[in-house]
């Protein structure tokens, strides 16, 4: 749950870039799989080693800014997160509640 909190929070915070990038034909996907974290890019061969690089600049630098600044993650991610965790459908009743309960309770040095 806090590893989605994390994701969302990141995708919150590169927003500019994605923003930047599309006009350009430059994208990413930021995800989790059963390895850890994958990062995908999608563009044009001259321009996406730069983009690549603001990105992955902006990973390292996102758990630095998780961990020194405010100890509150903003309300609208927790709210997406919460949203999210409220769709599962393959979690029971019990443990959706559980699940939820954790993401509200979560500070951003927990997500970090």
């Amino acid at each position: 749950a806090q590893a989605k909190l994390w994701l969302l929070s990141f995708e919150s915070a590169v927003n500019d870039l994605a923003e930047q990038g599309a006009p350009g034909a430059l994208a990413y996907d930021v995800s989790f799989n059963k390895f850890g974290l994958r990062i995908c890019f999608l563009g044009i061969s001259q321009t996406l080693p730069s983009y690549a690089r603001r990105v992955c600049r902006r990973l390292v630098f996102h758990s630095t800014n998780l961990k020194n600044g405010p100890p509150d993650l903003p309300p609208s991610t927790v709210d997406l997160a919460v949203n999210e965790a409220k769709r599962l459908r393959s979690v029971s009743n019990q443990r959706k509640r559980q699940i939820i309960g954790g993401l509200c309770d979560s500070t951003a040095m927990d997500v970090a």
